[in-house]
Order: structure tokens, then sequence, then C-alpha cells
């Protein structure tokens, strides 16, 4: 393929994430198959890195032009920045390219603008750390008001290690134990990078895997299950927003647990049957809404399982397109939602069991201050163990863990 070529292709992937709201992973998935195999590692890097790096190009892109170009004007100019910036391919090149991509969609009284723009794509000043917030921004890849954040809760230097801290491209997997042991699996296919509870392994790797021997699962979630767990063997677990399944089968793999799996909606529960089946695991599966009080299962379990929806602030790294679209004013709205499920989850705990809350998130509204104001609201719960994960510390994605008891 010519540049032009992959660009193009680049272009119709990234429309469907930027302006159809597809989620980048599926689209990638779903798209590169027409693509020659020589060339998809190029149009891999460039799809991601135009998402991952969207608030630097933003900035580069303003730096440039007194007026926003229209949106897809501005994608065809983000993902030629991005050539410019961040990869080794000669600038006349890609500016040329970018120009006949811009007619290519229907912008021909744009290319001059394309061209003399990308042309003075060195001109731009990018900010330096005394202008930390903006620095934070541009260099952690995220909003402004996100950087604020991330700055007065762990400190400019912690959060910059956090968003900068490169965590490895390898896939985290682990084995099926209803097909295979551990040990076996390694050995099997020769797994080095092992981690404490599992293995990263390259793709090329896994094309070689027997698909019911393994499955992927993040480091973090396992390093939660195993927080939720801590010193027990058994008992009845209740996983409310269970969807697709793999906290919830882990779960029930690691002891003799029966476990309730639940999500609100039918397809995401269908989800969770057809990993557990592929797991060859028994799962209670149900369709539930974690706000609504269900009297049937007051009282009922020996750990409840909150893993909640939240802003997905912690996996940005693996899934870049959660910045997208999330906006400062949804953090709140989360917030209230993740207290009204733990509320409602706390009835279905017995006394002396476990209720455990956990998020995709280091931000400290949607985890340590949900905590405390269940606390403060529901004084026969005590914490018992409370986590935050972070890349750099953690060697995973960032995650918040906290297991209450219920007093007897």
């Amino acid at each position: 393929m010519t540049n032009y070529e992959r660009q193009k292709f680049v272009y119709g992937l990234l429309c469907k994430v930027y302006f159809d709201k597809a989620y980048c992973g599926i689209v990638l998935n779903d798209g590169i198959g027409p693509a020659p195999e020589g060339d998809r590692a190029f149009i891999t890097k460039v799809f991601y890195g135009v998402i991952e790096k969207d608030v630097y190009l933003n900035y580069a892109l303003s730096a440039l032009v007194k007026q926003s170009p229209q949106p897809k004007v501005a994608l065809v100019m983000k993902i030629g920045l991005y050539q410019l910036y961040f990869t080794d391919q000669a600038p006349y090149a890609v500016v040329s390219s970018s120009v006949d991509l811009v007619k290519s969609i229907g912008k021909k009284e744009v290319a001059g603008f394309v061209n003399a723009t990308l042309k003075n794509y060195k001109k731009v000043r990018f900010p330096d750390k005394t202008d930390k917030i903006n620095y934070l921004s541009v260099f952690g890849g995220v909003p402004v008001w996100l950087a604020k954040k991330l700055s007065a809760e762990y400190s400019f230097d912690s959060a910059l290690e956090t968003l900068t801290f490169r965590l490895t491209d390898k896939t985290h997997i682990r084995n099926n134990p209803a097909v295979i042991f551990k040990e076996e699996l390694k050995n099997k296919y020769g797994l080095l990078d092992q981690s404490e509870y599992g293995f990263f392994v390259g793709a090329e790797q896994l094309k070689k895997m027997a698909p019911d021997e393994y499955t992927v699962q993040s480091l973090s979630s396992m390093k939660a299950v195993k927080i939720y767990l801590g010193d027990l063997s058994g008992g009845k677990v209740l996983d409310v927003c269970a969807a697709p399944g793999g906290k919830s089968v882990y779960i029930a793999q690691s002891g003799s647990f029966a476990v309730t799996a639940c999500d609100i909606h039918e397809h995401r529960v269908e989800l969770i049957k057809k990993y557990a089946a592929r797991m060859k695991e028994n799962l209670y599966v149900v369709r539930n809404d974690a706000e609504k009080d269900n009297e049937q299962w007051h009282d009922a379990f020996d750990v409840v399982v909150c893993d909640v929806p939240c802003s997905g602030i912690g996996v940005i790294r693996s899934k870049p397109d959660v910045l997208l679209n999330r906006k400062e004013a949804d953090i709140p709205v989360l917030a209230r939602s993740q207290k009204k499920i733990l509320g409602v989850s706390a009835e279905y705990v017995k006394p002396g069991g476990r209720l455990c809350y956990s998020t995709c998130t280091v931000l400290k509204e949607e985890n340590e201050k949900v905590v405390e104001s269940f606390l403060g609201n529901h004084p026969g719960f005590e914490l018992i163990s409370e986590k935050t994960m972070l890349p750099q510390n953690d060697g995973c994605d960032g995650f918040f863990v906290a297991v209450m008891r219920r007093k007897v």
C-alpha cells in the first residue's frame, strides 16, 4: 500500500471511533482484514497512536490554526500530524498524502490549507514543566480537567508517572484449569514472561495456542479477585455487575464458591453465559438491576462483589478511546450510581460476610470517597482492606479495590 492508501485506510477506521462512537478494539479487529499483511503493523500503530495522542495532536492543531477545522478535516490533519511527530516517514510524503486524502473525502477547497498547516508542524511549541497542568495534559494524554484532578489527588510527579508509565504490549492470560494446569500450559507453549498469576503473551504466540486452554484476563482483574477473597476457600458469592464474566468465573475457579452473576442488560447476561460455558464453569446467571433491591437475596451471600460501572480512567492506556467521550460532568453522575449500587448490595451480605467494591479508575471521587460515604451511612460495616493499584507500582492498569465486612 502507498502511504496515501494506508492513511485512507486508517481514516476509515478512525471515523467509526470518532464519529460513530464505536470501540477502538472492535473497530480494528473487525476492519483490518482487507489490509495487506505487511501494512497491518503500521496501520495499527497509527490507528491507536492517533487516539492515544489525541490531546497532543489537538494541542498542536490549535497552535497551528486560528479556527478549528471541520471534524473530518481535523481528523485527516491529526493522522498527518501523528505521522510527522511519531514516525520516521519523510515529511513531504506525509503532507502530500494528507492533501490527497482530504481531497478524496470531498474537501478539495481546503487542500491548500492542509498543505500549508502541516508543513509548519515544527513551529509548534509544546508546554514545559513550568506549565504543569498543560504539560500533564499534553504529555500525559488527558484533558485539562482530568490533569487538574489527578495532579490535585496524587501530586504532579505521581500523576505524570502514572500517565506515562509504559506497561507491556503483550496480552495477559491465565490457564483454564478445567482443561490444563498452569505449569502444563507454561511448558507446552514455552511461556517465559510470567506474572504473579498468569502469563504475558505476544500476538504471534497466542495464535499458536488452543483457545480452550487459556483465557485473556488482565492482571489487575486477577489481583482484584485475590483481594476480594483473601483467605476464603468457599461460600456463596454474588457478582452484581458481572459482564462479561471474567471475575465471576475466576472466583468460581478459585475454590468451592457458588457464584451468582448478574447484569442489567440481557445481551450482557448472554456474554456471561458464553464465557462461563467456554471456561467449563457452572454459574447461576440472571438478569438483575444492581440499583434496585432484590429482597430474595437479603442476608444470603458470604461475598458480594460490586465491580461497578466507572469512568475507566485506570485503563486509558489499554483502552485509549475511553477519553474521547468522557466528560468531567460524568464523574459525579457515576459516583451517585456507584453509591446506590453499594448501598443496595449491602443488604445481600450475611452477618460476617464481605462486601467488595472495585473500579477501573484512579479518581478518588469514584473510589475512596464512595467507600467513605458508604461507611458513614452504614455503621454495620467496617473496612478491612483498601488498595489503589497504579501501573508504576503494581505492573498493571489502574484499579481500586475495597473490602468491607458486615459486623456480626
